[in-house]
């Protein structure tokens, strides 16, 4: 993790800096224009913004773990690169032909 100056914007996924935490970057206000709306609430924390994502990124490899052996159809192999009914690996979807060449 490296230091900055600046807080990081309070989207999630946008690490543009911005002089206070809980404040939108320019390129944001760019980006989304209407879609953004001011709040009564008070702006988030720099802690509260760092505790969201790393739920957020926590939940997300915790559900990407979680799926490790699913199968399902119409996956492209990451081997073969055919479409067929796959099994989710670390590595990728790879078909049963491909599995069973591997092992």
């Amino acid at each position: 993790m490296t230091l900055s100056l600046f807080a990081d914007c309070v989207l999630p996924a946008c690490n543009h800096p911005v002089i206070e935490a809980g404040e939108v970057c320019p390129d944001c206000r760019l980006a989304f224009g209407d879609l953004l709306r001011e709040t009564e609430q008070p702006a988030l924390t720099a802690e509260q913004i760092a505790t969201r994502d790393a739920d957020t990124r926590d939940a997300y490899a915790a559900m990407v773990r979680g799926q490790e052996g699913e199968q399902r159809r119409n996956q492209q192999c990451w081997i073969c690169e055919e479409r067929r009914t796959c099994t989710r690996m670390s590595t990728g979807w790879e078909c049963a032909t491909c599995a069973a060449i591997e092992g």
